[in-house]
């Protein structure tokens, strides 16, 4: 048997996050054993499911605080030395991760770019620029195997001629491609949401902090509540500025058109009553909600900072620059939705055929695992 251990901050509702429970969830338990190290000590959504596949949640709390953090993985190599595999999540702090692990003698080490972060660094301090250029020197010599969840997320750790390199490359973080049952009852399921059944319904899955640019989501939402009352937003996640965004929704009476669902385990449901996907990002490694919502067949307007990577249905992708007037976004946003695009079997035989699918990602995974 091989026993990996994944690195990562938290496991809440994340696109990282849902796509590592795919892949255990789909594991044969004879042949491989994840643990996972989190940076919390406090549950994340997944961690009972986690325990229920049988496998380890290892609570190390150090948050902010990478010192802390590789003191404490080292700790947990020192204490479980069966490690056949470590494979950190966690972008640059994989290096120093990873080196460590070296140490310890752990047989392959493997580093997953998930985000991209830095395209711009004219910005950053001198100090921060040079913690990215150390962590990406080492992670040469650190990291046995380096993915990129898209060719940009893949650029941000490995330069622009990562595809020159030895075991560099992008493996799309896929999602499971099955035909969902129905809805039962849709009308009843938006009632139990508190939406009548004549409304069109627009959604947003990620958690509330800067990347997800909520407050573009808001500002575009309320442009065009100023034209047209019959478009519900619903916003899926949690997140530090949530709490922000429901005063504010508070304050301007929207409680009827703009619901906070929380973390929520029926996404594909919540997908099918939708009419509309809006995801107008800062930055993303490839943008996972986003291609469960293609899956799901929804018209998705999105900011061009989304990797074409993700842009895998066309027909349903209407891409807005960040730059453009909020008079624009919500003039697009108005056209997308009066063309009804909404087409679940388009979505689900598109993406069934590409390699985002949950399947493709688990095969190279294991074939990977396997040579450990």
């Amino acid at each position: 048997m091989k026993r990996i251990l994944h690195v990562v901050t938290f496991m809440g509702r994340g696109g990282l996050e849902v796509w590592l429970m795919e892949i255990m969830r789909r594991t044969d338990k004879t042949k491989y054993h994840y643990d996972i190290l989190v940076q919390s000590d406090v549950d994340g959504l997944f961690d009972d499911e986690i325990r229920s596949l049988g496998f380890n949640v290892i609570q190390c709390p150090s948050r902010g605080k990478p010192f802390k953090l590789l003191y404490l993985f080292s700790k947990v190599l020192f204490k479980n030395k069966k490690y056949d595999v470590v494979h950190s999540h966690i972008h640059h702090p994989s290096a120093f991760i990873l080196a460590i692990a070296k140490l310890f003698r752990v047989k392959m080490t493997i580093t997953h770019s998930h985000n991209i972060c830095y395209a711009d660094r004219s910005g950053l301090s001198k100090l921060r620029r040079l913690y990215l250029s150390v962590s990406e020197f080492m992670l040469k010599y650190v990291s046995d195997y380096g993915f990129g969840v898209s060719d940009g997320a893949s650029e941000e750790l490995f330069g622009n001629d990562f595809r020159n390199k030895i075991n560099r490359s992008t493996l799309y973080c896929g999602v499971p491609v099955v035909k969902t049952n129905p809805v039962n009852d849709i009308d009843e399921f938006k009632k139990s949401l508190g939406i009548e059944p004549t409304m069109k319904i627009i959604g947003n899955v990620g958690r509330f902090n800067y990347q997800k640019n909520h407050d573009l989501i808001f500002d575009v939402f309320i442009e065009v509540l100023n034209k047209r009352n019959d478009v519900v937003l619903l916003l899926v996640g949690e997140g530090e500025l949530k709490k922000t965004f429901q005063e504010k929704v508070k304050t301007l009476k929207l409680e009827d058109n703009i619901k906070f669902l929380g973390d929520r385990s029926d996404v594909p449901d919540l997908l099918q009553i939708m009419d509309m996907f809006f995801f107008p990002s800062r930055f993303e490694g490839l943008g996972l909600a986003l291609v469960e919502a293609q899956v799901a067949g929804l018209p998705c307007l999105l900011s061009d900072t989304i990797p074409y990577d993700a842009h895998i249905v066309k027909d349903l992708i209407k891409v807005v620059s960040l730059d453009a007037s909020v008079e624009e976004w919500s003039s697009e946003f108005n056209n997308l939705l009066q063309k009804n695009l909404k087409n679940p079997e388009l979505g689900y035989e598109t993406v069934l055929a590409s390699p985002h699918n949950v399947e493709n990602c688990k095969e190279v995974l294991e074939d990977l695992y396997d040579k450990s």
